[in-house]
């Protein structure tokens, strides 16, 4: 009995396309941490509530409110510190979670009680220096929980929160040349020797 030959069907071109540009996008969907639920797919608008959003971009907040503004990745915002305005601001565009790198306990206790007014998540995780390890594994653990994103990081500088964002990439394994210039883009300025210097980078001053 001759054996039948089998042919070997390629997919069409269009699919073809559509399976490289899939696998172009997993490593931006895995640092989302996005999971399709069956109540999204069903349509269902509890999925609002259940799938976190995108962090927005600038010209869909207002810079006065939030300031110093920049989508540091799909989910996650930086700026400066933050008003009152500048909380309701952070719920009316989408975010569901705010995480406040500032010191001061009374400054900290006031922007919870606005959290809590707008109905926004909130976090505090106080920092008067560069981040010891501990401080940047509790800020990787707030970040990556998909139960807290998108979410907005201010501190009480744009200074300080480039700091923090420079450091936490590098520690998630970026390259520390490109973890130092991502934390620029979010304001790193006067620790900018310090923070090379943490990350075995030559120093400018």
């Amino acid at each position: 009995m001759k054996p039948r030959s089998v042919a070997l069907r390629l997919p069409r071109a269009p699919a073809l396309i559509a399976a490289l540009a899939a696998v172009a996008l997993c490593p931006a969907l895995a640092e989302a941490q996005i999971q399709t639920r069956p109540e999204a797919r069903r349509g269902d608008p509890r999925a609002a509530l259940i799938s976190p959003g995108w962090a927005p971009f600038g010209s869909a907040i207002s810079e006065q409110r939030i300031p110093g503004y920049n989508r540091a990745t799909y989910l996650i915002g930086t700026s400066g510190p933050l008003t009152r305005e500048g909380v309701m601001e952070a719920k009316r565009v989408g975010f569901v979670s705010i995480l406040d790198l500032q010191s001061s306990p009374e400054l900290s206790r006031n922007e919870r009680l606005i959290a809590e007014y707008a109905v926004i998540r909130y976090f505090n995780l106080p920092m008067s220096d560069l981040p010891d390890p501990q401080q940047l594994q509790q800020f990787a653990a707030i970040v990556q929980d998909p139960r807290n994103l998108p979410i907005l990081v201010h501190g009480q500088s744009l200074d300080q929160v480039g700091a923090v964002w420079a450091l936490y990439r590098a520690g998630i394994g970026v390259p520390p040349g490109i973890a130092v210039v991502d934390g620029i883009t979010s304001g790193l300025g006067p620790s900018l020797p310090a923070v090379q210097a943490r990350l075995g980078l030559p120093v400018q001053q």
